[in-house]
């Protein structure tokens, strides 16, 4: 118990470092201490309640493979674990591509959330390797299958990128060269040192003297 008196006044004093804890123990007539000591029990209870999947899943299926993958770079000897782990994160993003599209049919699923944490702990136990099962088996039947449309798709977009990209830099390069825009654009630059320089005044930093020219 004392050590819990101990932790509930080390919070206290914290906690008299911000207005709106005092003021709640005022009106409450409460030692901040252990208003301090409620939210710190309540929040993580609320969060867990309310995001306890999401942060469940996001432990589950980037966190820890993320910690792999890296491991698995490191080992310079075995190429398998690269391979298993390079196919998890291919599935991963298939996986989420689709979810994207299709999440909303996808949640109608009994229990879907409990099946996708299974279905990704045999994706990436050693044991079972089910990603690359599911890629064997699947997607690259499929990646084969379309390889050419693929790879079409992609060229198409890369190249109506590109040529967007292209077309605004020319487009605000034109409108930057027309003299009205310059001299918008330099009326804002003297704006801006004006308002850094009474800023500075503002906050008493003296301007640091230009050296004379001899």
């Amino acid at each position: 118990m004392d050590i819990v008196k101990q932790r509930i006044a080390d919070l206290d004093k914290q906690a008299q470092a911000f207005p709106p804890l005092v003021k709640a123990s005022q009106q409450l007539n409460v030692p901040a201490g252990y208003i301090a000591l409620a939210i710190l029990i309540v929040v993580p209870i609320v969060i867990l309640f309310t995001m306890g999947g999401q942060i469940l899943s996001v432990c589950f299926t980037v966190a820890y493979p993320a910690v792999r993958s890296m491991k698995a770079l490191e080992t310079k000897d075995d190429d398998d674990d690269d391979k298993q782990w390079l196919t998890y994160w291919v599935i991963f993003g298939v996986h989420s591509l689709l979810e994207q599209f299709f999440g909303f049919i996808l949640e109608f699923i009994p229990f879907y959330f409990y099946i996708k944490l299974a279905m990704y702990v045999w994706m990436m136990s050693p044991q079972t390797n089910g990603a690359l099962t599911i890629y064997g088996t699947v997607l690259r039947p499929l990646l084969l299958k379309h390889e050419k449309d693929i790879d079409e798709w992609i060229n198409k977009v890369t190249t109506g990128a590109t040529s967007i990209a292209s077309e605004a830099a020319k487009a605000a390069k034109d409108e930057m060269s027309k003299p009205e825009n310059m001299m918008a654009a330099a009326n804002l630059a003297s704006e801006g040192q004006k308002m850094a320089a009474q800023a500075a005044t503002d906050l008493g930093i003296e301007e640091t003297p230009k050296p004379k020219e001899e």
